[in-house]
């Protein structure tokens, strides 16, 4: 009865001690009232208006009494899509692995889904491979998407979709997979070509696509139109439409949707910083990008120089201090395009362009690149160099490099760039340190000191 007391004036103790008072209790009910209290829990979690605390907490439940080998009888297909509902992934694992054994087919999909939501990948991969082995499944090309392996899975849609030029499924999946590698050109497109052939039941279904594509290639009218179809009661609806009114310069109007995506967001981090911060760090994110749309409405407002240069040096620093992932930093970028330009942040931008390459991104490097300089990189191998600015003339003969084919000729640019152009020592110093490593990959690991012109440092 103490217990009791104390935990009806502080909430954190009846939480803590809500799963031994339920267990306590249901060992005291006949078997009738068992059945009705199961069909109870099972009316709430089907409920499309349940609060995510509670999903939760019925999920820890779940998992305290199965620990106490009393688990609730409750069909764990039920329970496992509870988990994956909630990003509950690490509970979501453990259901489907279960699910699994009287079930491989139905599950492999999901299985690979959450082991790569957890990060497990190498995981992902063995169950792929345990079920063509054993079970002789034939594998799907929605899978290498689970397996990030988007270049496969979007060659399999093309091939297909070749054959079926109006399935909208397969231009989904082609969809999915050109966003997903952050070729914006393409995917804008593959958008417009639907969205003029198509029916609007079509529209509706790829338009968060089409608007993406729209935003990184900063197609603001093109966005605003395909934005429409998009409920604004959704993440990416609101979301969407805070930047629009943001570019428009309607303020009160876009912090409205700031503050309805912030909502919205809130619902899926109550569970995924309930498993751990990792989990939770993409939405983590998504959060940090409506705190910059905020302070890109100060930026946009005030007059004051100080205020926007210490803005700016909060961003940059903000940026350094976010992992290192691809994805992440082009969706913060991307928010900050809005107020400025790349090519007057282009040291950020050319680290967005080698954090590109390290991870094996060459075409988003390339388009990216292409945009700062003004023209197709690609196409101007055996041209003149593209750009007089030092740096990016730099990140040019890198891109080069990124191709094996290129690397010779890369190497050879480079020699005779350095021996020519005036700028600061440091960057020089860099470039001869790039031109020694070149020549050592080049020629099987030796250095030949009379092929770099190094006099220009002494």
């Amino acid at each position: 009865s103490t217990g009791l007391k104390m935990a009806q004036v502080y909430q954190p103790l009846a939480r803590e001690l809500f799963n031994a008072a339920f267990v306590s209790c249901w060992t005291e009910l006949q078997e009738s009232y068992q059945d009705q209290l199961v069909q109870s829990l099972e009316t709430a979690i089907k409920s499309p208006n349940i609060p995510p605390e509670f999903l939760q907490t019925l999920l820890n439940l779940a998992e305290f009494m199965e620990h106490d080998e009393k688990p609730l009888p409750i069909d764990i297909k039920t329970l496992g899509a509870l988990a994956a509902k909630s990003h509950a992934y690490a509970k979501a694992l453990h259901y489907k692995e279960m699910e699994f054994h009287s079930s491989p087919s139905s599950t492999i999909e999901a299985l690979i889904s959450i082991n790569n939501q957890l990060g497990q990948h190498e995981a992902a991969i063995g169950v792929l491979h345990y079920a063509q082995q054993i079970h002789g499944i034939e594998l799907k090309e929605s899978w290498y998407e689970q397996l990030e392996r988007h270049k496969d899975a979007l060659e399999v849609y093309e091939r297909k979709q070749f054959d079926d030029p109006t399935n909208i499924d397969l231009t989904l999946g082609r969809m999915r997979c050109l966003r997903a590698l952050g070729e914006w050109k393409r995917l804008a497109q593959l958008a417009h070509e639907v969205w003029t052939e198509r029916n609007e039941s079509a529209k509706r279904v790829i338009a968060s696509y089409a608007a993406a594509s729209a935003w990184n290639l900063g197609l603001w009218e093109q966005m605003e139109e395909y934005v429409k179809p998009i409920p604004e009661d959704s993440t990416e609806g609101s979301f969407f439409r805070a930047l629009l009114n943001l570019h428009r310069g309607l303020y009160p109007e876009s912090q409205k949707y700031i503050d309805a995506t912030r909502r919205q967001l809130d619902r899926d981090l109550t569970a995924l910083v309930g498993e751990s911060y990792n989990r939770a760090y993409d939405l983590v994110v998504k959060l940090q990008q409506l705190s910059e749309l905020e302070e890109i409405i100060v930026y946009k407002q005030t007059s004051e120089p100080e205020k926007k240069a210490m803005l700016k040096k909060i961003w940059e620093q903000r940026l350094l201090n976010c992992e290192r992932d691809v994805d992440k930093w082009q969706q913060i970028m991307a928010s900050r395009s809005i107020v400025i330009p790349a090519v007057e942040d282009l040291p950020t931008w050319l680290k967005f362009t080698s954090l590109c390459r390290k991870s094996g991104r060459l075409r988003m490097a390339q388009e990216v690149l292409s945009t700062l300089i003004g023209c197709d990189i690609s196409n101007t191998t055996n041209q003149p160099i593209p750009t007089a600015h030092p740096l990016l003339v730099y990140a040019y003969f890198k891109q080069l490099w990124a191709s094996p084919s290129n690397q010779q000729f890369a190497f050879e640019k480079l020699r005779s760039w350095v021996a020519n152009v005036k700028c600061d020592s440091k960057l020089l110093a860099r470039c001869y340190l790039r031109l020694g490593i070149w020549q050592y990959h080049l020629n099987d690991n030796n250095l030949n000191k009379n092929l770099i012109p190094y006099s220009a440092l002494i």
